[in-house]
């Protein structure tokens, strides 16, 4: 099984950021009523309950990454399905966030057959959850925690409910990375922007490449199908086939409206792709909005 390297973190603070709207986390709620049953011995686990049947990560399929102003958990099971959290902080000890939508947290499930379509735990509605933390260990660098969180998806309104969660020694990075080899360039509103980690990953259906800071808050995504072929593409909304992301701090997000995307190169065979883009983009929620130009990426992907 192929290790969860705490480089992905990159992507997966940019893909899950669209579900944050307030940089504050609105206070602590007591902590959930967890039972005797609940408890884990093993080392590295992620599990839970989806609607009432056992969900686990794969192994090796779980990290966590903590920074000081975004920290998160992802688990990802064999099956591809996907729970993560993203907290408008760094991680405490023994320390509870709220995941509803006025805390600025959230959780999100997304299923294995469609990595574009999450559940939100703060998609509104009776919407919402827990995540406690119950220890970290700063030494050797790992962190448990328990959780539970009802979620909405906006596309048809179901629910997931996620119940009896537990993550035991997981281990956790401080600092984003990336193949040394990758590069990213690209100008934001004329100014360029200079990635420190650049990630490609392989989720949905589509590859979905990330540059970011070194704490993994400001970063530009671009996605696209993954058997896509050398050609010129239409780049659209957030959730379009072809499509672009830019964060430009912990507390925006904002979605690509149009622009063009380029490939140049793309060896299947060896997971590499090059190519160039631009495109505007806008807050889900709010009047923030970006230019981004002169976009070119060379990026081999998992």
């Amino acid at each position: 099984m192929r290790q969860f390297s705490i480089a992905r973190f990159g992507y997966i603070l940019t893909f899950f950021s669209l579900i944050l709207f307030s940089c504050q986390k609105d206070g602590y709620a007591p902590p959930p009523p967890w039972s005797s049953t609940n408890s884990s011995s093993s080392s590295g686990s992620m599990v839970c309950k989806v609607d009432g049947s056992s969900w686990s990560a794969a192994a090796g399929m779980a990290a966590a990454s903590l920074f000081d102003n975004a920290s998160n958990v992802t688990g990802m099971s064999s099956g591809s399905s996907t729970i993560t959290f993203t907290i408008n902080e760094a991680f405490s000890p023994s320390s509870t966030y709220n995941l509803d939508f006025d805390s600025g947290n959230a959780a999100a499930y997304t299923s294995s057959n469609d990595g574009s379509s999450a559940w939100l735990s703060n998609g509104g509605g009776s919407a919402g959850g827990i995540l406690y933390i119950t220890t970290i260990d700063t030494e050797n660098k790992l962190i448990s925690g328990l959780f539970y969180f009802d979620a909405i998806r906006a596309t048809d309104n179901s629910y997931r409910h996620i119940t009896d969660g537990e993550f035991t020694n997981l281990s956790y990075g401080t600092s984003a990375s990336g193949p040394g080899e990758n590069t990213f360039t690209v100008d934001i509103d004329a100014e360029p922007f200079a990635p420190a980690a650049i990630n490609g990953l392989i989720l949905g259906g589509k590859i979905r490449i990330v540059a970011s800071d070194a704490q993994g808050v400001q970063s530009v995504s671009v996605s696209m199908p993954e058997d896509i072929a050398v050609g010129t593409y239409d780049i659209g909304g957030g959730f379009s086939d072809y499509s672009g992301m830019y964060n430009p701090n912990a507390s925006i997000s904002t979605l690509s409206n149009s622009g063009t995307l380029i490939i140049s190169t793309h060896d299947t065979g060896s997971n590499f792709i090059e190519g160039s883009f631009e495109f505007t983009s806008s807050e889900f929620v709010g009047p923030a909005s970006f230019e981004l130009t002169n976009g070119e990426f060379s990026v081999s992907y998992q």
